[in-house]
């Protein structure tokens, strides 16, 4: 460090070689011992903002410079340089070891060397292993041979310790717990359950190692090795073991699990009856409709719309009995079955709406089916009010002729050609479509009022107005008097 005629230093420098630097996480203090001077403190020759008194906390390694001001005309300044001693991290996911209670066992507690260092190269730290947290804090008592370890009790407590190589002053401890057993635990797990394809076959491919943490449970899995069998006889002898994606040959199919030790072979547990089943619930099929259309009742786009009518041609072959059709506005309310629609239905955008279905199999709601159809609401056949028709009448000056009706098709449909015309006696026929008349018609009365239907060739909308029928007399010749 710097000297000063005037007075006023920062200190010797905070180094490693010196043995006066702290842990890596620890705070140096800084201090020129002049509170009453105006102070600039600048780290690495960059102004450290806002810090401007006699005192400066240090938690990085670099160079320090203090800019000591007395007034304008007399500024001194000090560097230090800090450094900080690598320190390990605090010690996380540390394992507890279990190994089988045979003759001659012993403990590896260097395994959990790894999860002591964190990731933190080996060469800058030391690991002992201790037998009780005091030693572990003093750093005496070492397990003299902590790859081979016999337990004095079962279980029994070790505490890792792991302190840096340069100065042995920054350090971290943690426990853990080492236990002789009869064998690996097997823990239990719920049943690997799967929707089957379109095929509905009854098989389908698992994954079983997805299981495997969870039948370990605490246990790990870098001690630990879990094969999955047919059968407990291959269990117990580690035979025909089953890899992944293996697909079920039954449905249901038992599984059978053998967990063993990776560092001892003759360490293991097995399942005498089967863990769990490989389940195929059916798929439920949704067949797309075509659009469901109406006509129009009142011309606004709007309408009543009856869906169960539908579920028929949506199952398809499957029946009605064993599933369930729903419909929706949308495909997430499909997946989560929210807001079902009721039928009948009014839509509820104009002229054509989109839903959406579900289809599910009776207990088996994971496995469901979805589609989509069209709702059209057809408009009314816009008709045309005719003029009257008017013929003459025939030989017979009784009001009654035959009238060709159809020449009036063209006028009722206004040049629609999607229009089939037909004419009937009364309303009721002409709703209907029963009883039309014949295109060369005779009327009964005159004049006489027919009723006209016309049907949408596409769409099968109908819409009705009427026709008057006119039967004019013929003229009556006037025979001029006889000349004399």
């Amino acid at each position: 460090a710097g000297s000063f005629q005037v007075g006023g230093s920062i200190g010797d420098d905070i180094t490693i070689e010196s043995g006066n630097a702290l842990c890596y996480g620890e705070t140096a203090i800084l201090d020129t011992q002049l509170p009453a001077a105006l102070h600039v403190w600048y780290f690495n020759g960059e102004v450290i903002p806002n810090e401007i008194s006699s005192t400066l906390n240090v938690t990085e390694g670099g160079n320090y410079t203090a800019d000591i001001i007395y007034n304008e005309d007399c500024v001194v300044s000090d560097t230090v340089f800090v450094e900080f001693i690598p320190s390990p991290l605090e010690i996380l996911n540390i394992q507890d070891l279990i190994i089988c209670n045979s003759p001659g066992n012993t403990f590896d507690l260097t395994l959990n060397s790894e999860y002591a260092l964190g990731g933190l190269p080996s060469t800058d730290y030391l690991i002992t292993y201790h037998m009780s947290e005091i030693d572990a804090e003093n750093n005496t008592g070492t397990i003299g041979n902590p790859d081979n370890y016999s337990n004095t009790t079962n279980p029994e407590v070790i505490y890792v310790r792991i302190e840096d190589a340069i100065s042995g002053n920054c350090y971290q401890t943690a426990p853990f717990e080492i236990s002789l057993s009869d064998g690996p635990d097997i823990n239990e797990v719920l049943d690997m359950v799967s929707c089957d394809d379109s095929s509905n076959d009854g098989t389908e491919e698992f994954n079983l190692e997805n299981l495997s943490l969870d039948i370990l449970g605490s246990q790990g899995p870098d001690l630990y090795l879990v094969t999955y069998h047919t059968s407990s006889a291959d269990a117990a002898s580690a035979s025909a073991n089953l890899t992944s994606p293996f697909t079920n040959t039954i449905n249901p199919q038992p599984i059978f699990v053998r967990v063993e030790s990776i560092n001892d072979p003759d360490c293991f547990s097995y399942s005498d009856t089967a863990l769990f089943n490989l389940i195929i619930d059916p798929a439920a099929l949704a067949i797309t409709p075509p659009e469901l259309t109406v006509c129009d009742d009142d011309s606004d786009g709007f309408t009543l719309f009856e869906f169960s009518e539908y579920d028929n041609i949506i199952l398809g072959d499957q029946d009605p009995i064993d599933y369930t059709v729903s419909y929706y506005n949308s495909f997430e309310d499909v997946d989560t079955m929210s807001n079902p629609l009721t039928s009948p239905y009014l839509n509820t955008v104009i002229n054509q709406q989109t839903i959406y279905v579900r289809v599910e199999q009776n207990g088996f709601s994971q496995c469901y089916g979805s589609t989509q159809f069209n709702i059209v609401v057809n408009p009314l056949p816009s008709l045309q009010l005719p003029t009257p028709l008017e013929v003459c009448d025939d030989g017979t000056p009784d009001g009654l002729t035959e009238i060709d009706l159809t020449v009036k098709n063209e006028e009722i449909r206004g040049g629609n050609p999607d229009y089939s015309i037909s004419y009937y006696l009364n309303q009721l026929d002409a709703d209907l479509g029963t009883n039309p008349l014949p295109g060369l018609y005779t009327n009964i009365s005159n004049p006489q009022t027919v009723f006209v239907r016309g049907e949408n060739i596409i769409t099968g909308c109908v819409s009705t107005t009427t026709l008057e029928l006119i039967v004019n007399p013929l003229p009556v010749p006037i025979t001029p008097p006889l000349q004399t």
